[in-house]
């Protein structure tokens, strides 16, 4: 993945998440979810979720998938649930870039997912902005066959690191600014996601603490429908398999590019994006509309 950036070098004192954390077989990260959507039919629906993240290791992803094999053994597997109900099932790379991004409904695979950047800057400092753009096929869960694609253009900017207090501790933490505008079609169906927030970043190693959407507004092209909606993710615990790892060392060089790679691909790929909230809230396939 490369990113592409306008971005200048800056006091080094002030580099940003230096050290980030790659995710292990038996961590678990858990977090609260609260989305508002008020849908353009006058309807307002409020959901709170508690959605959790079970890494573990494999030798092998699935042949239903028809993955190619280019990154080789071991995997991490990442079963995602909300509220102990299992949505989504990633298998990533041990950086934990995902390779199969797959919702139970349409999956991805990094066979068919391109991507354009221009630089791999090596340092983050307070200002700089990084820019991606990321295009995806979209396979059926059950037959595999294609069904359409998604595209995700993501604007990320850095910012003053500041004190953040969670349920799940008080830490340094750097906001980053986004900017995430998804296409998707599915069955010659097209939908869109705009959406605008801040990401708050474990200064440390780069763990996703908080998520707010400020102003998002998706559509519903098969329901005639829209929707303006918020949305805050906020880490309630985490499990590491290795606590004497809590400032991990990477096991390759560190790089601005390393420390926000995960992120942008988690982004992109649905693991934290809003998208994945509210398919789950109207879907036509669930035959769900909501009314007054």
């Amino acid at each position: 993945m490369l990113l592409s950036s306008c971005f200048t070098y800056h006091d080094p004192e002030k580099k940003l998440l230096s050290d980030p954390y790659y995710e292990k077989p038996g961590d678990i990260f858990t977090w609260e979810s609260n989305v508002t959507l008020h849908y353009s039919n006058s309807f307002t629906d409020t959901t709170t979720m508690v959605k959790t993240s079970h890494y573990s290791q494999t030798d092998e992803i699935p042949q239903k998938y028809n993955y190619s094999n280019e990154t080789k053994p071991p995997y991490l597997k990442v079963s995602e649930t909300e509220d102990n109900i299992e949505q989504r099932i990633i298998y990533a790379d041990r950086f934990n870039i995902p390779i199969i991004d797959d919702d139970l409904e349409h999956f991805t695979s990094s066979d068919f997912t391109s991507y354009e950047g221009i630089a791999k800057p090596r340092d983050a400092n307070p200002g700089d902005t990084f820019n991606y753009w990321e295009n995806s096929d979209l396979f059926d869960s059950v037959n595999g066959l294609q069904v359409g694609y998604r595209t995700t253009e993501l604007a990320l900017a850095l910012q003053e690191p500041v004190t953040l207090e969670v349920p799940a501790g008080t830490y340094q933490a750097v906001p980053v600014t986004m900017t995430l505008n998804i296409t998707t079609e599915i069955d010659g169906i097209l939908d869109t996601d705009s959406s605008t927030g801040t990401l708050w970043l474990e200064q440390d190693n780069g763990v996703l603490l908080r998520m707010v959407i400020t102003e998002g507004v998706v559509t519903f092209t098969a329901l005639g429908l829209t929707a303006d909606y918020t949305l805050e993710w906020v880490l309630q615990s985490y499990t590491r398999a290795d606590t004497s790892v809590a400032n991990a060392v990477s096991l390759r060089p560190s790089s601005m590019a390393d420390q926000l790679e995960p992120l942008m691909k988690q982004l992109s790929a649905g693991q934290w994006r809003p998208r994945s909230e509210l398919t789950r809230r109207i879907n036509p396939r669930r035959v769900y509309t909501p009314s007054p």
